[in-house]
């Protein structure tokens, strides 16, 4: 097994583990009784470009002409589910703690979208995407994912948490990635001018850049590069930037 295999997944595997723990036991909790039923619940929600999620569960988003959101939990739950815009922020969270045995589901629509964070546990789908800047942070634990990026300027991608970003494809002038907790990010397909990349945490990334690439390692991270930029390094910690 490669060392980076060895240095990482360990380590990421017991964390994730113990930020799931953690977070079901503050936020989720069973219940006694039998299964109670699913409902949906569809919020007001308007003129935001910004979102930020505090309620673990699956998110799904999805551009489109009108702005929305669908909520599916036991009833119990989406009661405390909070739906609020701030500025052009629209913020999701939940009113205390809640008890469910059935997941949470959250569908998303938005007309423009700059900027998601997840700040729990959550699997998060992000469909087809047109924004001139996109900036994606995983906070809590989970993945999150964009289909395809398109024609945007720039992209900032910040795992503070532990978990993993993907971005299936597209065209991105410049993307900055920073990994200051333990997680992955995937891009190999998202063609990019220029990328900068900084793992303090313990990371490893697979990204394209046509111009130039900055990789900084201080703490444990493998980073590997498709095409052929100009490429400057430096590794404090452990870690190798290898080209695809």
């Amino acid at each position: 097994m490669h060392w980076f295999a060895q240095a990482f997944f360990p380590v990421a595997a017991s964390l994730r583990a113990a930020a799931l723990a953690a977070g079901c036991a503050a936020v989720l909790a069973a219940t006694p009784s039998g299964p109670a039923q699913a409902a949906t619940e569809t919020r007001s929600v308007a003129d935001f470009d910004e979102v930020v999620s505090t309620v673990p569960g699956e998110f799904s988003v999805e551009q489109g002409p009108r702005e929305s959101l669908t909520l599916e939990a036991e009833p119990a739950v989406l009661r405390k589910i909070t739906a609020e815009v701030h500025g052009r922020r629209l913020v999701i969270g939940i009113d205390g703690k809640v008890e469910t045995e059935q997941p949470i589901r959250m569908k998303l629509g938005v007309k423009t979208l700059r900027a998601f964070e997840s700040r729990t546990i959550n699997t998060t789908r992000i469909g087809p995407l047109r924004s001139e800047a996109l900036a994606l942070v995983l906070a809590g634990g989970g993945s999150i994912r964009v289909e395809r990026l398109e024609n945007a300027q720039s992209l900032d991608v910040r795992i503070t948490g532990s978990g993993d970003v993907a971005v299936g494809g597209g065209q991105v002038t410049a993307q900055q990635l920073d990994i200051a907790g333990i997680g992955s990010y995937s891009a190999p397909r998202l063609a990019s001018e220029r990328a900068t990349v900084a793992i303090d945490g313990n990371g490893k990334a697979q990204l394209a850049a046509s111009n130039t690439l900055a990789v900084r390692i201080g703490g444990i991270g493998h980073v590997r590069y498709h095409g052929d930029p100009a490429v400057t390094r430096s590794i404090r910690g452990i870690g190798s930037v290898d080209k695809d």
